[in-house]
């Protein structure tokens, strides 16, 4: 398919909408494992004073990277929705226009 001079491809961008699955997967992965990690730096810094104060002055970053972490895998799960949608409507608009 074409339009304004830019060529389309269903299967590519199938194949795109696929790759940002597996983007959000490994994404979701790493958030996974990351919170793991985390907590279990929380566990074994225990509350002491020093723990008190390392999670004071760095407890607000680490929770900012988690939050990025998951921002990420939602945008790749949605983006991977719109291409799949993307992907339909060029094959539907390619199979009626023979």
């Amino acid at each position: 398919m074409e339009l304004d001079g830019a060529s389309y491809s269903a299967s590519r961008i199938k194949g795109l909408a696929g790759a940002m699955g597996d983007l959000a997967d490994r994404l979701r992965g790493v958030e996974d494992r990351y919170e793991t990690h985390k907590e279990a730096a929380r566990k074994a810094l225990g509350d002491d004073d020093y723990a008190r104060a390392y999670w004071q002055v760095n407890g607000q970053r680490l929770e900012a990277i988690g939050a990025a972490l998951k921002l990420l895998t939602q945008a790749a799960q949605r983006e991977e929705e719109r291409l799949g949608s993307a992907s339909a409507t060029y094959r539907a608009t390619d199979d009626a226009n023979g």
